[in-house]
């Protein structure tokens, strides 16, 4: 195939790849939404005991300082390094 030809199907490619990708955001971002902005954070973590408690209390501190209509829920998961939480975060990502 002559060169120049190719580069005219590769950038004609390009171009509608791009246009639709535009179009989807545009769509997404345009497109009014019946959800409104969630006003609660629960948070899973196994820091409990020590600097642990400490840290995460500082953070959530911190957060509801910067968003004070934001009720946060600490659920502390029994087992360190996460190996409790991964399948209960998974299910709860899984349920929506």
């Amino acid at each position: 195939m002559d060169p120049k030809k190719q580069t005219a199907i590769t950038v004609l490619i390009a171009v509608i790849v791009t246009a639709g990708i535009v179009a989807g955001i545009a769509y997404v971002v345009i497109t009014p939404s019946d959800r409104k902005e969630a006003d609660v954070l629960e948070i899973y973590h196994w820091w409990t005991s020590g600097g642990e408690a400490n840290a995460i209390e500082a953070l959530v501190d911190v957060f509801e300082a910067l968003y004070p209509d934001t009720t946060v829920i600490q659920s502390a998961v029994a087992g360190g390094s996460g190996t409790t939480m991964i399948p209960i975060i998974t299910a709860l990502v899984l349920a929506g």
